[in-house]
């Protein structure tokens, strides 16, 4: 940023050696020598109080004349290097930190926790970001692609109308009470079982996308066997969509079913069984026969 103001580009100096910035180096090695020598038996008590031992010094080291050619640093200064000083910006510098990100699939990138929003049409490319206390900043070859106000809720999502493609705008429109009464329609313990995904999975698109993969369950495997299988998944504590899926899949439920079927007593009809009521009708016979006697 400062760069920028002033329309100038930092080209830094080789590693180990500082061999390509001679007077930079010596005026700071100069500057070690003369300041720290000063006050190396001096004790200080403070940070402050060695600061302003130090910017002293500093200043009058700046005012010390040339040896070789007329004036000194301060007046270099005042006549080369303050003409040329640009107006200080309107907004104050904020410290911010810098870094790269990636895109996922639901075109979000993830900051310190919390899930920002870039166009969707740029999903699965890399961004810089610029995060400060108050606010986002995500761009692409140094032009603004996205600005979002920071938030501290983590594993949050943050994301902007139009960054979100028209079919997803059904997410907006998503709540957990919708989502149940659509589970308790088609069984018990599908709402049960949905119920503790939303619990797990909290914030509105995981619970948006939570709540479609059961109705796609619902949709190509029916409203029964979607509520067999909950009461399986429940029962051995089997918990995702995913492994919903599977389970259907691998006709498990059916097979629940069918054990189940088996664990009760066979029904049988047939001709020669008399059943409960010719007994009874011996009975009551049996009755009006004592009392005749």
């Amino acid at each position: 940023q400062l760069c920028r103001h002033y329309g100038t580009a930092p080209i830094p100096a080789r590693a180990r050696k500082p061999k390509d910035k001679p007077r930079a180096e010596a005026a700071v090695l100069l500057c070690q020598r003369w300041i720290l020598f000063r006050l190396r038996k001096r004790s200080f008590f403070t940070l402050a109080e060695a600061n302003q031992a130090v910017r002293d010094l500093l200043e009058e080291l700046n005012r010390k004349s040339f040896q070789k050619i007329s004036g000194n640093r301060f007046s270099r200064w005042v006549e080369h290097e303050q003409p040329a000083l640009a107006p200080l910006p309107a907004q104050r510098y904020e410290v911010a930190e810098w870094g790269v990100v990636r895109a996922g699939p639901d075109y979000l990138v993830r900051i310190d926790g919390h899930s920002y929003s870039v166009p969707h049409d740029k999903r699965g490319q890399e961004f810089d970001y610029r995060a400060t206390g108050t606010s986002i900043e995500l761009l692409q070859f140094n032009q603004l692609v996205a600005t979002h106000m920071r938030s501290t809720e983590k594993d949050g999502f943050t994301v902007l109308p139009e960054h979100r493609p028209a079919s997803h705008d059904a997410v907006q429109g998503w709540t957990k009470e919708r989502a149940m009464l659509w589970a308790k329609e088609v069984g018990p313990m599908t709402a049960t079982y949905l119920e503790a995904l939303l619990d797990r999975n909290r914030g509105r698109h995981s619970g948006y996308r939570t709540t479609q993969a059961m109705r796609d369950l619902a949709k190509r495997y029916g409203h029964t066997r979607l509520e067999q299988v909950c009461t399986y998944a429940s029962a051995n504590h089997i918990i995702g969509t995913r492994e919903l899926r599977d389970l259907l899949n691998k006709r498990l439920d059916l097979l629940m079913a069918g054990d189940e079927q088996e664990d009760q007593p066979p029904t049988i009809e047939h001709g020669n069984i008399r059943g409960s009521e010719y007994y009874q009708t011996l009975l009551q016979a049996h009755g009006e026969n004592s009392n005749d006697e």
